[in-house]
């Protein structure tokens, strides 16, 4: 069995590989909320529009900015050593906020031999904040409330970008790396609700598969 967090106090036991997920989309309420630069908010120039909905893209650029990235109130950043991988990343943000790709991101290659995707836009980092993404230290990350109430694409999304990031995949085993322990213990709900039972002892997950294609792949999630 596995527990789903309801509020700080109380957890809901449910059925390894129960398979619970949200059937629909989650609505993002903007009512009340104030993102500051909404009105003149722009990515190189263009005009971003916020999403009015949870997305796989936006599941996407959760996971990869939960694993590796790096936000705060009017920027994003995020550095890879991967030029797919930020390909990637700059596709799901075009897609999320509505924006062409082609024009508007620089992938650029660090004095270190990494790929660095950084945009100067306060509204979609605040929106990607007001989702989820905790602008805290590595330690005290943790799932995105809107992946947690996500649909089963979405969670798929998000678990498969984060493991892009810190995750690692030899011969039969797949482990995930975080500081995070409260990181480490939302996901391996995530993974049980999918019926993939994951040891866990800080500072890693660990699972065997026999999917040794890719560590996203390893995860077999259908």
């Amino acid at each position: 069995d596995i527990h789903i967090q309801a509020s700080s106090s109380y957890y809901i036991p449910i059925q390894l590989g129960a398979n619970v997920f949200n059937k629909e989309e989650t609505i993002i309420d903007y009512s009340g909320k104030k993102l500051v630069g909404l009105g003149d908010s722009s990515t190189n120039g263009m005009s971003v529009t916020l999403p009015s909905s949870s997305s796989v893209d936006l599941a996407y650029l959760l996971g990869y900015f939960v694993s590796e990235g790096h936000s705060k109130d009017n920027y994003l950043v995020l550095t890879n050593k991967d030029k797919n991988l930020i390909d990637h990343v700059a596709y799901c943000y075009a897609k999320v906020f509505n924006l062409d790709e082609d024009k508007v991101f620089n992938r650029v290659l660090t004095k270190d031999d990494f790929y660095e995707f950084r945009v100067y836009d306060s509204a979609a980092a605040q929106l990607l904040t007001y989702v989820g993404l905790a602008q805290v230290a590595s330690h005290e990350k943790q799932v995105p409330w809107i992946i947690r109430r996500g649909t089963k694409e979405e969670q798929i999304a998000f678990l498969s970008a984060l493991f892009e990031g810190d995750g690692s995949s030899q011969k039969r085993e797949v482990s995930y790396f975080s500081l995070s322990d409260k990181l480490l213990l939302e996901v391996q709900q995530m993974l049980l609700n999918f019926g993939i039972y994951a040891k866990r002892s800080a500072p890693k997950l660990v699972w065997r598969t026999t999917d040794k294609s890719s560590v996203a792949g390893s995860l077999n999630l259908t």
